[in-house]
């Protein structure tokens, strides 16, 4: 038999985990997200339109406002003829006035509180059951607001607040 000559192995070279290819996408990662930061928030980095710090800004359109407090109102309403079944509802409202006119229609409102009241309460007794029960009372609040700007002679309510709006 013939003998095999014992062959010298050559050592496998084995790249190390930083090679020139991985270093290059490496490189080219970091480029692009550098690019991408610079891009997204140079308005804020660099005060361009982010910069809120030289702008002006309008005055609030509740600057022009303010709420008269009506009170709590509790309402039972009859849901059927025989008026067996029945719907409760309790609210808290305020009215919402122009500021400059506060000092003439807070009095009166107050002064009134009972009749302002009792057209708030009529406003629940003449909506629907399904207008009660949706969570906005657009028909409720649109009612009360021309009947109160019916008793102060003149369309000075702006809106209607319902605060801690229970239905039962």
């Amino acid at each position: 038999m013939e003998e095999r000559e014992p062959q010298e192995q050559t050592p496998e070279k084995r790249e190390g985990l930083l090679s020139k290819p991985t270093m290059i996408i490496i490189g080219a990662f970091l480029a692009l997200n550098a690019a991408a930061v610079i891009f997204f928030f140079s308005g804020s980095l660099f005060g361009g339109k982010g910069d809120s710090q030289g702008e002006q800004v309008g005055p609030s359109p509740l600057e022009n406002k303010c709420l008269v407090n009506l009170g709590r109102i509790e309402v039972t309403k009859a849901l059927d003829p025989m008026q067996q079944t029945f719907q409760h509802c309790n609210v808290s409202i305020k009215i919402e006035i122009p500021k400059d006119r506060q000092i003439d229609i807070e009095p009166t409102v107050h002064q009134w509180d009972a009749k302002f009241k009792e057209v708030a309460r009529r406003a629940f007794l003449d909506a629907d059951a399904t207008d009660l029960s949706t969570e906005n009372l657009a028909g409720v609040k649109s009612t009360m607001k021309r009947r109160f700007n019916e008793l102060l002679g003149e369309e000075l309510v702006t809106d209607i607040v319902f605060g801690d709006y229970r239905i039962f």
